[in-house]
């Protein structure tokens, strides 16, 4: 009995010194938290890269981060320390390189930069007016295919001067003091995006050597969805893609319907329905 007593005794005091030692959760507690995106895997299965986000309650803002995962050991490395949102990594064929967006330094939208896996500092390659998102690299590791938005009226070949024409636009769309919109169209604003700005998604590829673009659809002057989602998949060989885009035409008085169009990557701009016979949405394409 005075042995049952003493571990009684012993265990309620443990108790007690746990329970001062803890609090009731608290918002604070979650904000402490990283939160981790979904793994990349690398080409050969023995990395990954994970994009670490941390919140800062004092500046009410987070930051991102890539980290390298070893995927047999667990071992961890920082890839990227910079006060910036790094997200969306994506491994070059060969498993050297990764590509990510970034908003950082002066950037005034998300951009496409490159680190290399084994050391070095990150490098911008890619700045585009509306900036840039999806990025996937094709197969040679030569180039990589990104979405983009673009004012149709001045997208042109996407030359230098018709970036800067966009650039100009965007400004003085900003400092404009009218905020009327007119619409004939059914639908004109999903949450908080306006459809009435006359802006369109675009798919382009761009070459690592020299950054030189091409405007895969040439041409196309809408969003491909109404919500301004992009969901394409890259085909095994690199030649073609098969993205989903909402076949209803503005003014959107039917109702919506997502497709699957084929289109190849060579910049001809050639688009065709895989899915013409199905009056609902069809997305998430993957090619075997």
């Amino acid at each position: 009995m005075r042995s049952l007593c003493i571990l009684l005794f012993t265990l309620a005091c443990a108790w007690s010194s746990l329970a001062q030692q803890t609090h009731p959760l608290r918002p604070q507690d979650l904000w402490a938290m990283k939160r981790l995106s979904a793994p990349a895997i690398s080409p050969d299965g023995t990395k990954a890269v994970v994009v670490v986000q941390e919140w800062s309650i004092e500046k009410n803002k987070s930051t991102s981060n890539l980290w390298l995962v070893d995927t047999l050991t667990g071992a961890q490395r920082r890839l990227t320390t910079a006060k910036a949102s790094d997200n969306s990594p994506v491994w070059s064929p060969d498993g050297k390189t990764i590509a990510f967006l970034s908003k950082r330094g002066d950037d005034s939208v998300a951009s496409l930069y490159l680190i290399p896996v084994d050391g070095g500092e990150a490098v911008k390659l890619l700045e585009l007016p509306f900036g840039v998102s999806n990025p996937k690299w094709l197969p040679d590791g030569k180039s990589l295919v990104l979405a983009t938005t673009v004012i149709p009226a001045l997208a042109g070949q996407l030359s230098k001067a018709d970036l800067g024409a966009m650039k100009a636009e965007i400004k003085r769309r900003k400092e404009s003091k009218i905020s009327a919109r007119v619409t004939e169209d059914r639908a004109f604003r999903f949450w908080d995006s306006w459809l009435t700005d006359k802006t369109a998604q675009r798919l382009v590829r761009v070459e690592i050597s020299n950054a030189k673009l091409t405007d895969l659809m040439p041409g196309f002057d809408r969003p491909f969805t109404i919500s301004g989602g992009v969901s394409y998949d890259l085909a095994p060989d690199g030649k073609n893609l098969v993205l989903a885009i909402n076949s209803t035409l503005p003014p959107y008085q039917t109702d919506l319907n997502e497709d699957l169009y084929l289109l190849p990557t060579d910049g001809t701009g050639k688009l065709v329905n895989l899915t013409p016979e199905n009056p609902a949405s069809d997305g998430n394409p993957s090619f075997a």
